[in-house]
């Protein structure tokens, strides 16, 4: 386990102090924790999505219907990834 310094916003550190008074998370540290492994979730399903238009563009097998789609999918899942780890997007 590495240990690291980080400079946050009050309003973050008074939310990670919160779930842990609630008992959501055993402490800040895993607060942090659980919170990057959704971050590095979302950042690798993205990855993935990225992989698949540029094979598509490959082929030649993509629409501007279909990137345009997987533009407004790609925007609609970083608004949720934002939403949920309390940032914006």
């Amino acid at each position: 386990m590495k240990r690291i310094t980080i400079s946050i916003p009050d309003d973050v550190a008074e939310a990670a102090e919160r779930a842990v008074a609630a008992g959501w998370f055993a402490s800040t540290s895993a607060f942090f924790s659980a919170t990057a492994r959704k971050g590095m979730a979302w950042a690798e399903s993205r990855a993935t999505l990225d992989e698949m238009l540029a094979a598509a563009e490959a082929a030649g097998t993509i629409t501007d219907e279909d990137r345009a789609a997987a533009a407004e999918f790609a925007a609609d899942v970083t608004r949720a990834a934002a939403d949920r780890l309390g940032g914006a997007a």
